[in-house]
């Protein structure tokens, strides 16, 4: 089989402002007086694509599948615009071979399948035009103005996405089916910003530039605990297991000696770590005066100890490190060492790797159904074990403000006092410690959870009793929703976002319950 796909996408923008309105309930640009600013644009992007896909099938034995695709896209230079993807996939039915048949494993051992599958994949998820540099129109006094509005790369293509998968499935006997999953995924020429000195006239452009790696195992099971005429009753359980790895970071220049420096990026993504890792200040708990205490950074290779000159800038004497891993990868021969910092302070401890992650270890659900004499019974639940969030609620209501500023959370009566400093909770200030609450790995969560999805239970008549009142179905049933959950702490939800962290405007999911009648006559 063979296709053609063409995208067009277009966005017209239009935007008027005006001020000093007239009447308030009349939202109209007749009804202002002051014209402050009138804008607009038209932007196009197109996808032309090409496919093609092919099987072939052996006596239900060997499967075979191919695909291919090209896509060029106007996102890219001539030259750069096109890319060739495709996949190439393998199945062997091993139960269903003739030597198979006959043997002791034949009686328990069904459906099984082993594939092996291999494919690249394209992504061209960036603004329109980067290839080429571009210009804002500006009014200099009446005069046309072209302020640089971006720094085009000619030289922009594709960014490449190869996966690798190997699975197996299979079922003993009628009682449990089994499928596990492998897979390793590697993404190079990723399109990533490089930023540059802002006295170049613009801050950066878009480069293909960086490598990373994603792994994992997937499970799929489903047990048949009972399978009688009239009672049925089955238990699935699955869960996966994510790995994942930058293998090269974007060019970010060359030392004294020529030799490439790779991009540290904000947030610690780095070469040999996962995105998912936590970089941030550590938290060493309270002093015994029970103000907050971080971890400083320094280099006392520069000579002196400990002080407000940054190491960053290659001052020598007092110094603080901020980045530490960056520093450590620009500065091998550092003898880097720490020292306990307290409120001002914090703005000059260092942001470092703290051995977390939000990557868990095993994420996946579970759930059983029931069928019984009519009565049907669904429950799905679903679990994350390992990982951890940042609570960005939690940290909020731990302030050390004012009496009466902001709600606190109950944490809060363990609070540093003289009469209690077994704590690691600081003391309350009415304000004077500003950084007691900072940002660090203090209030990295677990991310481990526990939740009742779904609940659904209905009955269905027998038509034997519905005859009588002229019914050929009659069936009820009440199903609810987001019934319960199990974290780490009371109101923090790790389900919320992909990472755990929350916020201000990130509300949990609703319970609901409802039910209804089917009736057919």
């Amino acid at each position: 089989m063979a296709g053609h796909e063409t995208t067009y996408y277009t966005k017209n923008y239009q935007y008027g402002y005006k001020k000093n309105i007239v009447l308030d309930d009349y939202p109209e640009l007749s009804n202002a007086i002051s014209m402050d600013g009138v804008e607009g644009y038209t932007r196009t992007s197109t996808l032309e694509s090409a496919l093609a896909t092919a099987t072939y099938e052996y006596d239900n034995r060997y499967h075979i599948t191919g695909n291919y695709r090209a896509d060029g896209s106007s996102k890219f230079a001539k030259g750069h615009r096109w890319g060739h993807f495709g996949s190439v996939g393998a199945a062997w039915s091993f139960t269903n071979e003739h030597f198979f048949e006959g043997t002791t494993a034949a009686d328990w051992l069904k459906n099984g399948k082993l594939r092996l599958s291999w494919g690249v994949l394209g992504n061209q998820d960036i603004g329109d035009m980067l290839y080429t540099d571009q210009y804002n129109i500006e009014n200099v006094n009446d005069i046309q103005g072209y302020p640089w509005a971006y720094k085009g790369n000619p030289n922009l293509t594709w960014e490449r996405t190869s996966t690798f998968d190997l699975g197996l499935e299979f079922s003993i006997a009628k009682y449990l089916d089994v499928e596990f999953d492998y897979f390793y995924k590697k993404t190079d020429n990723m399109l990533f910003p490089r930023y540059v000195a802002p006295s170049l006239g613009y801050g950066g452009y878009y480069v293909n530039d960086a490598a990373m790696e994603n792994q994992g195992i997937e499970f799929d099971l489903k047990a048949h605990l009972i399978d009688l005429r009239n009672v049925k009753l089955n238990f699935r359980l699955n869960g996966g297991y994510y790995r994942n790895k930058m293998l090269l970071m974007p060019l970010d220049g060359y030392d004294e000696n020529g030799n490439p420096e790779r991009m540290v990026m904000s947030g610690g993504m780095s070469v040999g770590h996962s995105t998912a890792d936590w970089y941030m200040v550590h938290y060493e708990g309270v002093n015994d005066q029970g103000q907050a205490m971080y971890t400083a950074y320094y280099d006392a290779t520069n000579g002196g100890g400990f002080g407000h000159t940054s190491a960053d800038l290659d001052n020598t004497g007092d110094n603080y490190i901020s980045s530490v891993y960056e520093y450590q990868l620009k500065h091998p021969d550092a003898d880097i060492r720490t020292v306990s910092v307290t409120n001002e302070e914090y703005t000059y401890a260092g942001s470092n790797y703290v051995g977390k992650s939000y990557m868990p270890d095993l994420d996946g659900g579970f759930g059983l159904d029931l069928e019984a004499y009519g009565v049907t019974l669904s429950i799905s639940c679903s679990y994350r074990i390992g990982g951890y969030g940042y609570d960005n609620m939690y940290a909020s209501l731990m302030h050390s403000d004012k009496i009466g500023s902001m709600n606190w959370h109950k944490d809060i009566k363990n609070a540093w006092t003289e009469t209690n400093t077994n704590t690691n909770i600081p003391r309350l200030s009415n304000g004077a410690d500003d950084y007691a609450n900072a940002a660090s790995d203090r209030f990295l969560t677990s991310n481990s959870y526990l939740s009742l999805n779904n609940i659904n239970l209905g009955y269905k008549f027998p038509k034997k009793l519905i005859e009588k009142i002229k019914l050929t179905n009659l069936h009820i049933w009440v199903a609810a929703d987001n019934l319960a959950i199990a974290t780490a702490r009371k109101g923090y939800n790790p389900m919320m976002s992909f990472s755990g962290t929350n916020g201000y405007d990130d509300y949990s999911p609703l319970s609901t319950i409802m039910g209804g009648i089917k009736v057919q006559f």
